[in-house]
């Protein structure tokens, strides 16, 4: 039971190394979440008069989180290791951990390093020799689409400003203040209305002196201590009602008081969750700690909230604590205003590359398993059912490996604007993209943030299964792809029942399936595989007709899925028509997009669709790890694309893509492609 039917939260406060132990004699550690702001940073935005306002912070860019930034979060995984080891366990488990972010490639890099330093790979977890790290997920939502950390409502922040303007607030609030901002105003260059203005060019401020930026003269006057007291009370002033607290935190508290009240009560899926941890800003800490009536300024780089969830004999409480990481003087920013990559003669013509791969070797899913098979009670511990073997991430570090040794020069070192990588909702395609951009941006010499470990975190993107319809299963989430793909099926049905009807009757005596359609054959080719590339040795049943009769008929649903012109744009078109939409702004963009390469980590069927349009597709699975890459060139003033597929057999290279030749001027493919594009974004609703 919950004593008292309610949460005690005590506070206690940590600074430093006075640190609290997470276990005492008497009580057991069930649950634990933290929330944290994000690593030093770059500045985000300049005042008017800012003397540094060229500054290019190159290549953390803007806003971007600096070295020192990332070795302090490292630094705080590696913290939290150390006092929640036992509760983690030594091997990551997806069902341990829930891991939240804003939108903000700072925070994602932020969690992502949180999570290096806390989870280093165990014994069983190992897959590569000298990296002592392992891709884990987290879960990312858009802006308007978040409504725990940093929420977006509209009316209510247009509320809150007429709020602001009331008389009584100006008089209470700003009118002590008039003179600084006045002040500040004049030198700056920007107006100063309220404590909102007064806060950004604070956050500007500190953000070049940790840079090593020298400040200009006008601040000695109010910098720090004048300036950091008004941009503090920003917290204060944005909680001036219950309505407006609610919105800053109230959704947070009340997901974090929930996820207690499941734990405590037996009732939190999954039941093996240990530990909730959100990624946020300056905001997502002040904002619970001020409106838990406690510290109320603006928290340092990197400090965290921790609420711990205790049981003793029957009765549950909560610990919070407020975790402040210092900053390491070991690594100083180098800033310049202007570098140039080098781009070697053989990469010259190249403009944009789009990269679409299949994630890694992994254990076979929940949903293939058949009635009969000998392995179904099979745990796959640590890594679970559906998800990346070690030799799995292994082959992905590999394609990372090697696109940088084939375009090192063209691709240069990492810098966010340079770089955008989707992946699909699942945990396998989300570890195969970050290890993908582990290995082909590893940290250069000013990128390098601890000493011997060759990493620097990379984030990602991604849609929710249901509403991704560009790397998405149309079958599962496009009703329109649906009611074609089913009468379809229902007309040509028998036909290709009667082609295969010898194997899909053995098969469905041997598996204790009933095998009518190519899905089903389609998911146990999965299976089959992924207990084969494990070392699993498959039942005696399968030898006659593994792998080459299951391929063939698997592959019918390829055929199936692309059988109409409407089911080709429905399936594979989406991610055609993004790639041709991507390419076009870069060629219109005339060398102002820093953009240089698109990165997809998806499945084998998102890798099979583009050889199908390209009519380069022969009969098979695009094996783990395989890929497509599509170049765009500029070659004598004329775009053009060329094709490279590695399947890892002697038919990968360079694709004449419908006989346009290895080079097809871009007018032309998109005239080739025309067909198979959507129309519009909301082709998969039914009328």
């Amino acid at each position: 039971m919950i004593k008292a039917s309610y949460l005690l939260i005590c506070l206690i406060l940590c600074v430093g190394k006075i640190f609290l132990a997470a276990t005492t004699n008497d009580t057991e550690i069930v649950l634990v979440t933290l929330v944290f702001r994000h690593g030093e940073r770059t500045v985000a935005v300049f005042y008017p008069n800012d003397p540094h306002k060229n500054e290019t912070f190159y290549p953390t860019g803007l806003g971007g989180l600096t070295n020192k930034g990332k070795l302090m979060m490292f630094k705080l995984g590696e913290h939290l290791r150390n006092v929640y080891g036992t509760l983690l366990g030594d091997e990551y488990q997806e069902e341990k951990i829930y891991v939240k972010s804003t939108n903000v490639t700072r925070t994602k890099m932020s969690a992502l390093l949180v999570l290096a330093g806390m989870w280093p790979p165990s014994n069983l977890q190992e897959w590569h020799p000298t990296l002592n790290w392992q891709p884990i997920p987290i879960d990312v939502k858009s802006r308007e689409d978040e409504s725990v950390l940093n929420p977006v409502c509209k009316p209510l922040l247009q509320e809150l400003r007429l709020y602001h303007k009331k008389p009584n607030i100006s008089d209470n609030y700003i009118k002590p203040y008039k003179k600084l901002f006045e002040y500040v105003q004049h030198h700056a260059g920007c107006k100063i209305d309220d404590f909102i203005d007064i806060n950004r060019v604070y956050i500007s401020l500190k953000c070049e002196e940790d840079c090593g930026l020298k400040l200009p003269k006008w601040t000695e006057r109010i910098y720090p201590n004048e300036l950091y007291e008004a941009a503090s009370f920003v917290y204060k002033y944005t909680n001036l009602e219950k309505k407006f607290k609610i919105f800053n935190s109230g959704y947070l508290m009340k997901k974090i008081i929930d996820d207690m009240v499941l734990k405590a009560t037996d009732k939190l899926i999954p039941k093996g969750r240990r530990l909730f941890m959100y990624s946020g800003h300056d905001s997502s800490v002040a904002h619970l700690l001020c409106n838990l009536k406690l510290k109320c300024t603006i928290p340092d780089y990197g400090s965290t909230v921790i609420f711990e969830l205790h049981k003793k004999n029957n009765d549950y409480f909560v610990k919070a604590k407020l975790k402040i990481m210092y900053l390491i003087p070991i690594f100083v920013l180098s800033v310049s205003a202007a570098l140039s990559i080098p781009v070697t003669e053989k990469e010259n013509t190249l403009v944009l590359l789009h990269v679409l791969f299949r994630h890694g070797d992994r254990t076979p899913a929940a949903n293939e398993l058949y009635p009969k098979d000998p392995y179904q009670g099979e745990l796959y511990f640590p890594e679970g059912l559906g998800e990346l073997t070690n030799t799995g991430k292994k082959r992905e570090y590999q394609i990372g490996k090697a696109l940088r040794n084939k375009y090192d020069s063209f691709l240069g070192s990492y810098k966010s604007s340079k770089v955008y990588a989707t992946s699909t909702d699942y945990i396998r395609t989300k570890m195969s993209c970050l290890l993908v951009l582990s290995s082909l941006y590893p940290p250069d010499e000013t990128q390098i943030w601890e000493t011997g470990f060759n990493w620097q975190p990379i984030p990602y993107n991604y849609n929710k299964l249901n509403s991704d319809f560009i790397l998405g299963d149309p079958y599962a989430n496009c009703p329109r792809y649906i009611k074609n793909y089913k009468r379809y099926l229902a007309e040509e049905g028998d036909k290709i029942y009667e082609k295969n009807k010898e194997l899909y009757e053995y098969v469905s005596r041997n598996s204790g399936l009933d095998i009518k359609v190519p899905r089903q054959i389609y998911d146990l080719q999965f299976l089959l595989k992924s207990e084969e590339t494990i070392g699993f040795e498959l039942p005696l049943w399968t030898k006659n007709i593994w792998p080459e009769n299951i391929t063939r008929a698997a592959v019918d649903e390829y055929y199936l899925t692309f059988a109409t012109p409407q089911m080709r744009r429905l399936s594979g078109g989406p991610l055609l028509k993004k790639i041709i939409d991507d390419t076009k702004a870069k060629i219109e963009s005339n060398s102002t997009d820093e953009r240089r390469i698109y990165i997809y980590s998806a499945h084998e069927n998102n890798v099979a669709y583009p050889l199908m349009f390209f009519g380069a597709f022969h009969p098979h699975i695009p094996p783990y790890g395989s890929y497509v890459v599509i170049e765009v060139h500029k070659i004598n003033n004329e775009y053009g694309v060329k094709v490279f597929y590695e399947d890892y057999t002697t038919k990968s290279g360079y694709i004449d893509v419908l006989n346009c030749g290895e080079f097809c001027p871009f007018d032309k493919f998109v005239d080739l492609m025309k067909d198979n594009l959507p129309t519009s974004n909301d082709i998969c609703s039914l009328e």
